[in-house]
């Protein structure tokens, strides 16, 4: 079953291509023209990082851009609020990983005997819930969700497989793919994906098995929904584009052919 979703850097160069193209169905007025149309709101630098989009732009420059080239803003708003949406889960789910290892050295007291048998129980409620996000994102029963003999939930999506693994202790779901297999170890590699990985929001990429692997963990406890469904389509296309671009350096193959 094949999943095709977007990423946050698709979903930032969507709304760049759309706005370029509104841009160019007016002809392609200079930034000072457009800065002009807006009553001087805005300078035309501004304008020209707007139009520009590398980064995703406050919502009112964009929505004067918008209205200065005679485009619809509730389009525009939408995609934008989309976006915004996925940037402030990335952030949530960074600042738990950064305070779930802040506690990693934690040594065991009496009370935590109670809070593995908590974790415990919110792992089985975790798995459930983990099923039933899946089976809505491939727009199936949550019997029909493809599994493997160790239990973990399969997506297949482009040349990339992506595994979705409920952990107990502590409660967590672990979202990861193969990103490149049969690569063989070399410095070279290593700090290529040290490189990567420092610039991911969250998550990791790493060698292990003569395998290149990306992995990005979703916290169980207050497990929200939304918090997987981001990870599962970063996963996506992260595995999918990262693949594609190391098998080019490094050879390898990738998990499907």
């Amino acid at each position: 079953m094949s999943l095709d979703l977007p990423s946050i850097d698709d979903l930032v160069g969507d709304l760049r291509a759309k706005v370029k193209r509104l841009h160019r169905l007016n002809g392609e007025p200079s930034t000072r023209e457009l800065a002009r149309r807006t009553g001087g709101a805005i300078t035309h630098t501004t304008v020209h990082a707007v139009l520009r989009c590398v980064r995703l732009p406050r919502w009112g420059p964009l929505e004067l851009v918008v209205e200065a080239l005679g485009g619809e803003q509730s389009e525009f708003r939408q995609l934008w609020v989309a976006i915004r949406d996925a940037m402030d889960v990335v952030s949530a789910a960074s600042a738990q990983s950064g305070l779930a290892a802040s506690g990693s050295g934690h040594i065991a007291q009496s009370g935590d005997a109670d809070k593995q048998t908590e974790d415990r129980e919110i792992g089985v409620a975790l798995r459930d819930s983990a099923l039933a996000v899946v089976a809505t994102m491939l727009k199936t029963t949550p019997e029909q969700v493809p599994m493997d003999a160790d239990g973990d939930i399969n997506i297949h999506s482009g040349s990339a497989m992506v595994f979705v693994r409920v952990r107990d202790n502590p409660p967590l779901v672990d979202v990861f793919s193969p990103v490149l297999t049969e690569v063989a170890s070399t410095e070279k590699l290593y700090a290529q994906l040290s490189e990567v990985t420092n610039r991911l929001p969250i998550g990791r990429i790493y060698y292990a098995d003569s395998t290149v692997w990306a992995s990005i963990p979703v916290f169980g406890r207050n497990f929200q929904a939304v918090h997987l469904m981001l990870a599962v389509q970063v996963m996506t296309g992260l595995a999918d584009e990262l693949g594609h671009r190391l098998h080019g350096e490094f050879g390898g193959k990738a998990f499907f052919q």
